[in-house]
């Protein structure tokens, strides 16, 4: 991917009219990342969403193609702009609340526990190293 880094980034300021953001190139690079692509398409799309959005009605599955099903699908140009509107603002709120320490780590390790684990960790490895001396190691 590297060796078309340049030739993207170039294309991506030119489509913008002539600027573009840090964001904005490094979308294009995922895009262009056909790796990226194929992991997302095989590993993520169906298994994860798509599978809870068939299953809801949301959408409906031919093949490798999603549509719109059930009401989703009967919806006004007006209507389904207020959808994304919604959608749009659900993913803004992950992504402000977001941890950035990972998704599975909600709270930082307090000064006091890692002081504590950190300490019990010395004395053992103090302990390790005289048993290993008495042993002969």
């Amino acid at each position: 991917m590297a060796h078309i880094y340049k030739p993207v980034m170039l294309l991506a300021v030119i489509r913008s009219g002539g600027k573009a953001t840090k964001r904005e190139i490094a979308e294009q690079f995922v895009l262009n990342d056909a790796q990226q692509v194929d992991y997302y398409r095989s590993k993520i799309v169906h298994p994860m969403p798509g599978t809870r959005l068939v299953r809801d009605g949301l959408l409906e599955k031919d093949g490798d193609t999603y549509k719109l099903a059930g009401l989703l699908s009967k919806l006004a140009p007006q209507q389904m702009a207020e959808v994304e509107a919604v959608l749009e603002g659900r993913i803004t709120g992950y992504l402000e609340g977001r941890n950035p320490f990972g998704d599975s780590n909600h709270d930082a390790v307090a000064g006091s526990v890692r002081y504590e684990v950190l300490r019990r960790s010395f004395r053992h490895r103090t302990l390790f190293r005289t048993n290993m001396r008495h042993f002969g190691n």
